[in-house]
């Protein structure tokens, strides 16, 4: 269609098929697919002449990103009775239901990648100890007992870790605040095809952003940093000075 065509549209209306003759007055760009393919804009009159019906059968509203479920939450009281008023994430069940899901295998996931985490920083802080078993063995020949030897590695352990997670949670937060605000996302979305656009969802994808993304991370490098710190600071306590010399 092209800007001043007439079109006419045909609906099952009270009454029985109707038909009405538009013209084209301009062409919206949803970047919705189905919207954008199949979506018509009359003017409400038109609509009720065309459809017999004298009100509306629903009212969408324009709310900021991520107040949905508040702005609808304001809105119910002042609607009559028989009238709701949902955000847009009840409006879509079948793919809630497909995030929902995707969040709770989300779990084993991210377990399963706290554990190589773990893992990572174990083998690291094993062969960090192993090769300064030596040195170790000097530092308690001058005087560093098997327990403040055992700290020192907990403590450098529990800082390096420290640091890491600092590092990672202002990073993270960083570009999850900017991929929150900017549509950098969709681009990336639309190169796998109109999956997304064709289920009725908008080409702009924000990420969230949430103080526990910060706790999530430190559960995680805590419970990585216990786990790695168990072979080290055993190895510590039961080091004898003599056979830390002797260390090749």
């Amino acid at each position: 269609m092209r800007l001043g065509k007439r079109l006419v549209i045909s609906a099952s209306a009270l009454a029985g098929p109707q038909s009405l003759g538009f013209e084209v007055v301009g062409i919206a760009h949803a970047k919705v697919s189905t919207v954008d393919r199949y979506g018509i804009y009359v003017h409400l009159d038109d609509a009720r002449a065309l459809t017999g019906l004298a009100g509306v059968t629903h009212l969408a509203v324009d709310a900021p990103l991520g107040r949905e479920d508040a702005a609808a939450a304001r809105i119910a009281p002042a609607l009559p009775a028989g009238v709701e008023a949902k955000p847009v994430w009840d409006l879509i069940r079948p793919i809630k239901t497909d995030v929902e899901a995707g969040k709770k295998l989300s779990w084993p996931i991210g377990i399963l990648l706290a554990a190589f985490a773990a893992l990572a920083v174990t083998s690291t802080l094993i062969v960090s100890v192993l090769e300064r078993t030596r040195e170790f063995g000097v530092t308690m020949a001058l005087g560093l007992d098997n327990a403040h030897l055992a700290v020192m590695i907990v403590l450098e352990a529990v800082f390096s870790t420290a640091v890491g997670w600092l590092l990672g949670v202002a990073l993270g937060y960083v570009l999850i605040g900017y991929t929150s605000t900017h549509n950098v996302l969709g681009p990336f979305f639309a190169l796998f095809g109109e999956i997304w656009s064709d289920a009725g969802l908008t080409e702009e994808f924000y990420t969230y952003l949430s103080p526990d993304y910060a706790l999530y991370a430190l559960v995680t490098v805590a419970v990585s940093a216990v786990t790695a710190l168990l072979f080290p600071a055993l190895r510590a306590a039961r080091l004898k000075p003599a056979e830390a010399l002797r260390w090749e």
